[in-house]
């Protein structure tokens, strides 16, 4: 265990595992709790400061020259002062939103613990470790989270259209298709299970892709949505269907190869999507999606295919 022993800079590093964390649960609040018991003023600020840095670290190699790239500076501080004579255990905290914000924000990136830097211009304080034998002496980082309601909700209509047929109702038959300039389909989910006057915080749409086939394209399929909730998925035609509104909300791409898999799961969750949700759901209409294809074809489970959790599915955020 490192023992201070100069008048000399020294900074603190402490590491912190954000895997215990509920998924879809955003951070909204930080608190660092430390425990200093020894200290000296050489004159000027008294405060300690909090830092964000990257994670390239270990603590067995750490060293002056090593030190992480700081990502962040001075997300939070505390006073502490110790009367070098007769120093004594002081407790010590720092709540931050800006630190919280900036832990959502790395968590987001699938970063799967947070580093901390501590530091102070003109004053030593010394603080227990980790390693501490009195567990509620350690360092501890305290974060709040948002709860949040994350309903799957499932279609009520999806339909293919297809311009060669055009008059012809295709409702859900073997699967949903978008192929090429030729099929594009539609799924439509009903939002009136969300309380009215919840706050929309997030949304992802799920699709399995579970047939594609290559046409020379790049195998990209674009999802944006309809203009109107009001379409039938036994009467809706090539001819008869509505106006799209011609907004992307996502692309993706489906693997055609041989050797693909039969089941391609895609995630999509982007703001563009998160946005037309909430904007439909404050106008208090259910939302249609539609996916259209480029160069290539994939068809997709529908609503009704007999491996449930392939059907299409909408998790709807709120709070």
């Amino acid at each position: 265990m490192y023992e201070y022993t100069a008048r000399e800079p020294h900074e603190s590093y402490l590491s912190f595992d954000l895997r215990e964390l509920p998924d879809g649960f955003p951070v909204i609040g930080a608190r660092l709790n430390m425990v200093g018991f020894d200290g000296h003023a050489w004159g000027g600020n008294r405060d300690t400061y909090i830092n964000l840095v990257s994670n390239e670290w270990r603590a067995d190699e750490l060293n002056w020259e090593n030190a992480p790239e700081t990502l962040a500076e001075r997300l939070g501080f505390w006073f502490l002062w110790q009367n070098g004579n007769s120093p004594v255990e002081r407790p010590v905290f720092a709540e931050s939103a800006e630190l919280a914000s900036m832990i959502e924000e790395r968590r987001a990136d699938g970063v799967e613990r947070v580093s901390l830097n501590l530091n102070g211009s003109d004053y030593t304080t010394i603080y227990y470790s980790s390693e501490h034998e009195e567990a509620e002496k350690r360092p501890r980082l305290t974060l709040t989270v948002r709860e949040c309601n994350q309903p799957v909700l499932l279609p009520d209509a999806n339909a293919t259209v297809n311009n060669r047929e055009p008059d012809t109702a295709l409702g859900e038959g073997d699967g949903l298709v978008a192929d090429r300039d030729r099929s594009e389909f539609y799924v439509r989910f009903d939002m009136s299970q969300i309380p009215v006057g919840s706050e929309i915080v997030g949304a992802q749409l799920e699709l399995v892709a579970i047939d594609a086939t290559s046409f020379g394209g790049d195998a990209t399929f674009t999802l944006d949505y309809l203009t109107t909730e009001v379409w039938g998925e036994a009467s809706v035609t090539y001819s008869s269907r509505p106006a799209a509104a011609g907004a992307e909300l996502a692309t993706f791409t489906v693997d055609t190869s041989e050797t693909r898999d039969h089941a391609q799961r895609i995630i999509l969750d982007t703001t563009e999507l998160f946005e037309t949700v909430a904007e439909r759901f404050e106008a208090e209409q259910s939302i249609s999606l539609r996916v259209a294809a480029s160069g290539d074809a994939a068809t997709f489970a529908g609503r009704n295919h007999s491996q449930t959790a392939w059907r299409p599915r909408l998790t709807v955020i709120y709070e």
